[in-house]
């Protein structure tokens, strides 16, 4: 007879990332229910802090893409900061992962902006450490 046992796996909830002058934390849900990602990176001037409906996160092929608005002007120009977060099977211990950033730099309206690409990407290594926590 073989003993058998059981693991529940739990969502990761907490996700921890540094890179080259760039330090990201996402949470997918906080003591109010609701998402919060901090910036602070030479993308913005100083740190930044987003919460709720502001954060966009989305299932890709690529794993969970969260993005933020660092900057907007009305004319469409400004930055956008994406990050790739892949899912995980976990049985709630801490998980250390590589993975990127994006950041989006759009030149605005098409009538005012010059002949080219509209969009530039600067992409940002990241080591990330991903755990599950209460909220």
């Amino acid at each position: 007879m073989s003993d058998t046992v059981t693991v529940a796996l739990q969502p990761l909830n907490d996700f921890a990332l540094s890179g080259p002058q760039t330090d990201i934390h996402y949470w997918t849900s906080s003591f109010d229910g609701r998402p919060r990602l901090s910036y602070a990176g030479p993308a913005a001037d100083g740190p930044r802090a987003f919460t709720g409906g502001v954060i966009q996160a989305l299932d890709t092929a690529l794993g969970t893409e969260v993005s933020v608005a660092l900057d907007l002007v009305l004319d469409g120009a400004g930055r956008t900061l994406t990050v790739v977060l892949p899912s995980f099977r976990s049985d709630g211990r801490e998980e250390r992962f590589e993975t990127f950033a994006v950041v989006t730099t759009n030149t605005g309206s098409p009538g005012g902006a010059p002949a080219g690409p509209r969009a530039r990407y600067e992409v940002v290594p990241l080591a990330g450490v991903a755990r599950a926590v209460d909220s």
